[in-house]
């Protein structure tokens, strides 16, 4: 268990009465570590970690992409263009993002259009993750898509 900002905790000295001991301490939110007695691959691996780990706190942000035209006739699973209301959604959300002053945004998005078309109208720099995709979104015929109203889903439109 990682411990951020503790108050009281029993100081390891290396140099009395814990130079046996295998331990690393992180000071002052991990800007000084002291490592003592670090012995083979696994100890080695978890100070790496834990000298890596960034325990600041961070704000997550999630969002789905604007309405697409496919959404607006009932229909999911495929890739197409954003609606005008799509599209003012996303100027909206980049008025979210100006409004709150949110400085080193990190977007990232799937690889589906109406997913790009979002985030390109936020006006910040956005990366693409495949694994973000929907499952099958792009190769289910269009043909053979279902309606929200098929599997259960109202009041979305």
């Amino acid at each position: 268990m990682i411990v951020v900002k503790q108050r009281v905790f029993p100081l390891a000295n290396p140099d009395n009465y814990d130079k046996d001991l295998s331990f690393i301490k992180g000071i002052n939110m991990s800007r000084l570590f002291l490592v003592n007695r670090v012995q083979d691959y696994i100890q080695s691996k978890i100070v790496y970690y834990l000298m890596n780990i960034n325990v600041h706190s961070h704000s997550i942000y999630l969002c789905r992409h604007g309405e697409s035209n496919h959404n607006m006739d009932g229909r999911i699973g495929v890739d197409s263009e954003l609606s005008p209301r799509g599209k003012q959604f996303a100027h909206a959300l980049r008025g979210f993002i100006e409004e709150h002053q949110l400085s080193d945004l990190k977007v990232w998005t799937s690889q589906l259009r109406i997913t790009i078309q979002t985030a390109t109208e936020l006006g910040v720099p956005y990366e693409q993750w495949k694994i973000l995709n929907e499952i099958d979104a792009v190769s289910t015929p269009t043909s053979n898509l279902p309606r929200f109203e098929m599997i259960g889903i109202t009041g979305l439109i």
